[in-house]
């Protein structure tokens, strides 16, 4: 079968009278042969090689399938089996020393996924953006958006999704030792503390 275009590696079927069987349908062991020898010899279609990140990506990728799989016996069997972990699997410790070689040949040939330094905003510039007449708290899109902020900067909460998941039962107002008040955000046993809206 074929992994798809996107990654460049390709992995063959297996032919057994005539029936065509997929990788779900291989032994371990030879699905970690299959994957060692891929993974020795992987490259982009153009022939350039992968950052370490993605190789490791497209190896848990069959992590993740081997244990659907799992799942899927467990529910129809009713027994529990012990969670598959491909990296810690005697049978795939040859093939994850193959993907660990791999990423360091990408390594040392200078292949990095680059990101970009993230930028953070100074308390002038806060300031203004606390200042300008758009975000004010006496209406409600100003408020709106005064609390979208110290959720992203303060209490660290990313993205819209997890916006969209904030109640009000997740923040508490409570006071330190020294009686300065200050808010707390709770949310799965994790908290996070802004004591600087109360004096």
């Amino acid at each position: 079968m074929s992994h798809g275009h996107e990654t460049g590696l390709t992995f063959g079927e297996r032919t057994c009278n005539s029936i065509r069987l997929s990788f779900f349908d291989l032994p371990l062991s030879e699905l970690s042969e299959m994957l060692c020898k891929s993974f020795s010899m992987v490259c982009k279609l153009d022939g350039t090689l992968y950052p370490p990140a993605a190789l490791m990506n497209i190896y848990m990728s069959f992590n993740r399938m081997i244990c659907r799989k799992q799942d899927d016996r467990c529910n129809l069997t009713g027994v529990n089996e012990t969670r598959f972990k491909i990296t810690e699997h005697p049978l795939f410790m040859k093939t994850t020393r193959a993907v660990n070689s791999a990423m360091k040949k990408s390594r040392d040939g200078g292949v990095e996924i680059k990101r970009r330094k993230v930028e953070s905003i100074t308390y002038e510039e806060e300031r203004r953006m606390l200042d300008h007449p758009d975000n004010q708290a006496n209406f409600a899109r100003g408020a709106q958006k005064r609390f979208a902020m110290f959720c992203f900067t303060i209490f660290l909460i990313r993205g819209n999704s997890e916006l969209h998941g904030v109640k009000v039962e997740h923040f508490t107002v409570a006071v330190d030792p020294k009686g300065k008040c200050y808010l707390k955000y709770e949310e799965f046993g994790y908290a996070t503390c802004f004591s600087h809206l109360y004096s």
